[in-house]
């Protein structure tokens, strides 16, 4: 049985690892703390050009659990393609990659994507030869309100319509000072609507809380081309889906990073081991299984 990761983070803004303060919480897989100098450290690397590569750590959990190949890609932090593009350049039997804008900050007003940004995505496309796009956060386009904020997002939308391309949302709870609706899956309605040919791939669907886990399932029982992952969601949540939506839209994920994958090792927790057991303790068939570990995202990347 293939198991193909569809989320993992190799490249972080380098000095990240000392702003949470990780502690064991009441939930899964953890709530971090207040982290008052994230937000300096990012932007101070970011200004310097300065990122750490995580990649032998991430391949060494992979080899532990039996991971065939995972998407590499952005996540809460900016990444360089080109860092990315190298990693995929060194080990192109282990990653594959999503597109994202370089480290192009949104432009202010209106809130949209910058001209070379929306380049940036492109060329990951075009010279780099990435997969999908991803993984966005609708509250990139904050002060739009969160039913608004997709907006923002409608250029990168027609970019992969025209490539061909799926892209990847961020959704559920993350302990980042945001509002919980621009993490809410529902807001990625207007999206699903207007680019029916487009996959999206809703990230957690809900993760561990049973509000946006509904929110998730409401989006992908009405649209087609929604996809919702596993990565850091609950095993009984994995069950419904299955009975629901069906198998063939649940795909496997790990979501690790320096964050969940290294210090919360520390912690006591395995992020590759938790997110692969949800998968295969769930009360659901072999098929079902193996769709989900592995055949989706090869039918849909092509891999």
């Amino acid at each position: 049985m293939r198991i193909l990761d569809s989320e993992a983070h190799a490249i972080n803004p380098s000095g990240i690892e000392g702003c949470y303060p990780m502690k064991p919480q009441w939930r899964y897989p953890y709530i971090p703390g207040p982290m008052p100098a994230l937000r300096g450290v990012v932007a101070d690397s970011v200004a310097k050009g300065r990122f750490d590569d995580l990649t032998e750590q991430l391949l060494a959990r992979m080899d532990r659990h039996g991971v065939e190949k995972t998407v590499i890609m952005r996540g809460a932090f900016p990444a360089r393609n080109a860092d990315m593009a190298a990693i995929v350049a060194r080990h192109p039997d282990r990653f594959v990659a999503f597109s994202g804008w370089d480290l192009e900050s949104p432009l202010a007003s209106p809130p949209r994507e910058s001209p070379k940004g929306l380049d940036a995505l492109e060329r990951g496309f075009t010279e780099h030869g990435f997969l999908g796009a991803g993984e966005f956060d609708l509250a990139r386009f904050i002060p739009l309100p969160p039913e608004q904020a997709w907006q923002g997002y409608v250029p990168s939308m027609e970019l992969c319509r025209k490539h061909k391309k799926p892209i990847m949302f961020h959704t559920s709870y993350d302990g980042g000072k945001v509002p919980m609706a621009y993490k809410n899956p529902i807001m990625l309605e207007p999206l699903a609507f207007e680019f029916p040919d487009v996959p999206i791939m809703v990230c957690h669907m809900g993760k561990y809380d049973v509000t946006f886990f509904e929110y998730a399932m409401m989006l992908a029982r009405k649209n087609v081309n929604v996809y919702l992952t596993t990565s850091n969601t609950r095993q009984d949540f994995i069950e419904r889906a299955v009975a629901e939506i069906g198998a063939e839209r649940i795909i496997f994920g790990s979501d690790w990073s320096m964050q969940h994958g290294i210090l919360g090792e520390r912690q006591g927790f395995d992020i590759y081991g938790r997110n692969l057991d949800a998968v295969r303790n769930a009360h659901i068939d072999e098929a079902e299984k193996a769709l989900i570990l592995g055949e989706n995202l090869a039918a849909l990347l092509g891999i």
